[in-house]
């Protein structure tokens, strides 16, 4: 089989959260078809834990994160002059270890299709391209624009203008980084509209992130109460904004035809809000 080198900005075993059970299930699919090594950043690497993952892998590895506030030279010969104005997720993720570890293998052992998960990841690209590798990003989010609608929303006039210059910020490094990928994955169509626009010399597609349903129970029933769960990692800005408008906006017209129903919001870290 071919090799594959996954590169994740968190292990994605135990997949708690949306982004982690994304990138097991893939990892799980991809392995069937690829050679597949997987090499993940973390604040603690020797703790991080693998699972399955060790059986689905030639290679599983974790690295210590860069701390986000160390500007730190480029160490994997990112190709623009504004790298140490970068957001601080991305310079977080721009691990010395993970670089210096991919050149060491990479040298003696290329492989052909590298794939980067979140747009932080991309800034990879270029380090892969080095040895000859095609590039797939997958774009969990498009940050400039969540960034965007929390600048839209604000109504702190302080918090709003830092709210733009982040969005400012997140979209110059993400159109830069993702130009250099030979495809980007995303899970939302508006995302793919806004970077078809922006980027229109990148393949772009939408695939919509999916689970293994033989894994979870289904509910066989046809007549169920009206009850409606809303699940997501409220560490997350965007599931927050989410759940408010669901609850405030959405369920009150819900109510009004259905008076018996129940919306519950479940996750971890509910904000006050919440």
């Amino acid at each position: 089989m071919l090799k594959l080198d996954m590169l994740t900005p968190l292990a994605p075993y135990p997949p708690h959260a949306g982004g982690t059970a994304h990138m097991f299930h893939a990892a799980r699919e991809l392995s069937r078809f690829f050679d597949l090594a997987l090499y993940a950043l973390a604040d603690a690497p020797a703790a991080v834990q693998w699972g399955p993952m060790r059986r689905w892998c030639r290679e599983v590895a974790a690295f210590a994160r860069s701390q986000p506030s160390a500007l730190s030279p480029q160490p994997f010969a990112l190709p623009q002059p504004f790298a140490l104005l970068d957001p601080p997720a991305v310079r977080q993720d721009r691990s010395p270890q993970l670089a210096a570890f991919l050149r060491e293998r990479w040298q003696v052992a290329p492989p052909p299709f590298v794939q980067l998960e979140w747009t932080t990841m991309a800034q990879y690209a270029p380090l892969a391209h080095q040895f000859g590798a095609r590039v797939i990003c997958t774009a969990h989010n498009v940050a400039f624009l969540a960034q965007l609608r929390r600048a839209r929303q604000e109504r702190d006039l302080r918090l709003r203008v830092r709210r733009w210059l982040g969005a400012f910020s997140l979209w110059q490094y993400e159109l830069r980084a993702l130009r250099q990928c030979d495809l980007v994955v995303v899970h939302g169509q508006q995302d793919g509209v806004a970077l078809r626009r922006w980027l229109p010399k990148t393949p772009v597609v939408y695939v919509p992130s999916g689970v293994d349903l033989a894994q979870w129970p289904v509910l066989e029933r046809t007549h169920t109460a009206a009850n409606v769960l809303f699940v997501g990692s409220y560490s997350h800005p965007p599931n927050v904004e989410g759940a408010i408008w669901l609850a405030r906006e959405v369920w009150p017209l819900v109510r009004q035809a259905r008076p018996d129903a129940r919306l519950t919001l479940a996750g971890r870290s509910p904000t006050p809000a919440i």
